[in-house]
């Protein structure tokens, strides 16, 4: 879901207004690291400083983990791929994709019999990927942009969809495109855990019926559910308009990097491991991070660089 939604989110701010040029691609990249990076350094940096502090590792170790963690490089190795912020071995994907972006961009407005193949071809990487022995088969088909373009594809294709055919949507499903969209999710969700999820593997994903059941068939559920929301005028899409779901969108990002590490371990300490009270004060960090130092640094950034 979340790859599928980076794709239709960046093409949605990004493909009209697409220019091949300097300004244009400052610009851009300016964007996409004071979104990304000044709150996720400043987390990793505490996480590691902890690790100091307990000398859980090596120096040596923390000092190589702690590079490859700021440098997004840590999802290339299967040493490293969940050391920090376990669940950012995701934005070593997500960085991948902001690179490939304006590529896929140029090649729909210049060249768009090669922009169906680069999908193709960056998959087929991942075979060459794979020699170097950093990262085993299944690592390289779930934790890297090898395995997962095809689901920030779809998400393109979701956005030129609703481009180009937003009106028909509506006449088409008649208002039912959301509905649709969540009761397929599910039933993918059920068949994936009931059918492919065995004692082999922990995530139905890591086998390779299941990786292909999620890049194309959860993956396009997904898309449709986007374009269901985007098109449609139901009670869902009305919750989320609402200025409570703004708020939690806005911090969505800062709550997934401390959701699951030291963070949410220490909150867990002073709740007394009470599920919903943790789940509260999660979220309740990450507006107040994203509100006083996510947003200030993401202003301040873009408004020294972008002129």
């Amino acid at each position: 879901m979340f790859f599928v939604l980076s794709g239709f989110l960046i093409s949605y701010r990004y493909f009209d207004n697409y220019k091949s040029d300097f300004i244009w691609t400052k610009k851009y990249v300016v964007r996409r690291f004071a979104r990304i990076y000044p709150m996720y350094f400043l987390v990793t940096s505490v996480i590691f400083l902890n690790e100091v502090r307990t000398n859980s590792q090596s120096g040596y170790d923390i000092f190589i983990s702690y590079i490859l963690n700021i440098s997004f490089l840590k999802g290339f190795s299967d040493k490293y791929v969940y050391s920090g912020i376990a669940q950012g071995w995701t934005l070593t994907v997500e960085e991948c994709f902001y690179i490939l972006a304006p590529i896929l961009f140029y090649l729909f407005h210049n060249k768009k019999s090669l922009l169906f193949l680069m999908p193709l071809l960056i998959f087929a990487t991942g075979f060459l990927f794979e020699r170097t022995n950093l990262m085993s088969h299944n690592s390289i088909l779930i934790n890297t942009i090898f395995g997962r373009i095809f689901e920030f594809f779809v998400g393109i294709m979701a956005f030129l969809i609703f481009k180009s055919y937003s009106n028909h949507i509506q006449i088409i499903f008649k208002s039912c495109l959301t509905v649709m969209s969540i009761f397929l999710f599910m039933i993918l969700i059920n068949i994936q855990v009931l059918f492919i999820q065995d004692d082999l593997h922990k995530y139905a994903v890591q086998s390779f019926t299941g990786w292909m059941i999620n890049s194309f068939l959860i993956s396009s559920s997904v898309a449709l559910l986007i374009l269901g929301l985007a098109t449609e005028k139901t009670l869902l899409n009305k919750i989320l308009s609402s200025n409570l779901f703004q708020i939690l969108g806005k911090s969505s990002y800062t709550l997934y990097l401390v959701h699951w590490g030291i963070f949410s371990y220490l909150l867990g300490i002073m709740t007394g491991n009470n599920t919903i009270l943790l789940i509260i004060a999660v979220q309740i960090l990450a507006i107040l991070l994203w509100r006083f130092i996510e947003e200030p640094l993401n202003t301040k950034i873009s408004n020294y660089f972008i002129k």
